[in-house]
């Protein structure tokens, strides 16, 4: 059985990688998981048993395992350092994407055709993801990591099944009770994302011009709805804005992680 090494920074990441870690230990692979993110990063790796690390020697980390399974936070995160490293070491790795942008910044190429942060595979959700890596990336580094792409799905999702089965009427009951919403009233959820990806900072005034839509019109209408932020948003550089916009326009808050 292959000993890998398993990291993520930030929370994408670490929750796209808790599935295929805890598979991979089902079937008798020796993991090391590292973490490299702050607490609530962290949360994505669940109950897997990881390590909390600073690495200043990535390459060392790395010596005496077969793989690096790691997640695609970014050239300037931890992630992007160890796949630097299992480049310079001859290491196969493969990278785990979560969301379909910032692929200059999350292959590391922000300084053009540099070949050293690209993954020998590339697990990507969907086709869209092809699409964007040709129109953003360099032509020769897209064609490159389009060879490498793998199409997973989202491997956070891949328990769904599993979980919908096994919830029951009272689940749903003690669920709803527990954010004072009454089970045999309808429940409007909408989750925001007023954030923005590294160097692009106009997308947060797109995404907070497009709650206040979605808030006004659900409140024109007589529709409440529950809102719960993206857990990103306390690193956006107005944090407090959904819970405040929420509440003026009388709908209802509840914070990232009431549901962990």
């Amino acid at each position: 059985m292959a000993k890998i090494l398993v990291t993520g920074q930030h929370l994408g990441s670490t929750s796209a990688l808790a599935d295929p870690a805890r598979t991979l230990m089902q079937r008798g692979h020796d993991l090391t998981i590292y973490t490299t993110g702050d607490d609530s990063q962290v949360k994505g790796f669940q109950d897997l048993p990881y390590e909390r690390v600073e690495p200043e020697d990535h390459k060392g980390l790395l010596k005496g395992h077969d793989l690096l399974l790691a997640g695609l936070s970014g050239q300037a995160t931890h992630d992007g350092a160890f796949i630097r490293a299992a480049n310079a070491l001859g290491m196969p790795s493969i990278g785990v994407n979560e969301i379909n942008q910032s692929w200059p910044d999350r292959l590391s190429c922000l300084e053009g055709e540099n070949l050293d942060g690209i993954p020998s595979l590339i697990t990507v959700t969907g086709t869209s993801e092809i699409e964007t890596m040709q129109s953003t990336l360099p032509e020769m580094i897209a064609a490159i990591a389009v060879e490498r792409v793998r199409f997973i799905g989202w491997t956070a999702y891949d328990n769904f099944p599993q979980l919908k089965k096994s919830f029951t009427p009272q689940d749903r009951d003690r669920t709803l009770k527990a954010i004072s919403h009454s089970p045999d009233q309808p429940l409007y959820f909408h989750g925001t994302q007023n954030t923005s990806p590294p160097k692009r900072p106009e997308f947060l005034p797109y995404e907070q011009s497009l709650t206040h839509a979605v808030l006004d019109v659900a409140q024109r209408i007589g529709m409440q709805l529950l809102v719960k932020p993206h857990p990103g948003e306390k690193d956006s550089p107005d944090p407090g804005f959904t819970e405040k916009v929420t509440r003026e326009y009388g709908h209802r808050f509840i914070p990232s992680d009431a549901c962990e």
